[in-house]
């Protein structure tokens, strides 16, 4: 009698089939499990399972770790702008693990630099930091204006990060 692969022990053929189990595994709530998965993988040093890792760190509340990930993924060796070639969720998610570092106006910086502005993940980060500016009052803002770092926490999206393009499933008809 042949052995049945157990769920741990299960053998992946590819990227996607990892990132799936990835996806499930974060959406219950394992988010240790799936960082594992994706640290461990063959395909580790993939930018789709780096994001991952991302991902599941930044809903871990680790959002230090992340905004390293995130900034090796994302800025281009040797010159301090965006790599041209990535998924824009990438770009979204560093600003986000940047969010919740605390640093705003890299957050800020960084999300005015993705070229494709009218991507759903860009519109999603623009509202939480639009709705995050009009909550301050008139000193917080001239604060802000005059260059001094606010103290009013963002309130952002849950789940926070995106391990798939939503672009993807747009304008399919």
């Amino acid at each position: 009698m042949a052995d049945t692969p157990t769920k741990s022990s299960r053998s992946y053929s590819s990227i996607d089939s990892v990132l799936n189990q990835i996806i499930e595994l974060a959406d219950i709530g394992k988010f240790q499990e799936a960082l594992s998965l994706a640290e461990t993988s063959e395909f580790s040093r993939d930018a789709k399972l780096i994001n991952a890792r991302g991902v599941c760190l930044l809903r871990s509340s680790r959002s230090k770790e992340a905004v390293s990930l995130y900034r090796s993924l994302v800025i281009a060796p040797g010159i301090a702008q965006l790599r041209p070639d990535l998924p824009v969720i990438y770009y979204t998610n560093f600003c986000l693990a940047l969010l919740m570092e605390g640093q705003i106006r890299g957050c800020r910086e960084t999300m005015f630099e993705i070229e494709d502005q009218l991507h759903p993940s860009v519109l999603k980060l623009r509202d939480v930091f639009n709705t995050w500016h009009r909550s301050l009052n008139f000193l917080e803002k001239l604060n802000w204006a005059l260059g001094g770092e606010p103290t009013r926490p963002f309130t952002l999206p849950d789940p926070i990060g995106e391990l798939t393009d939503p672009a993807r499933f747009q304008h399919q008809g």
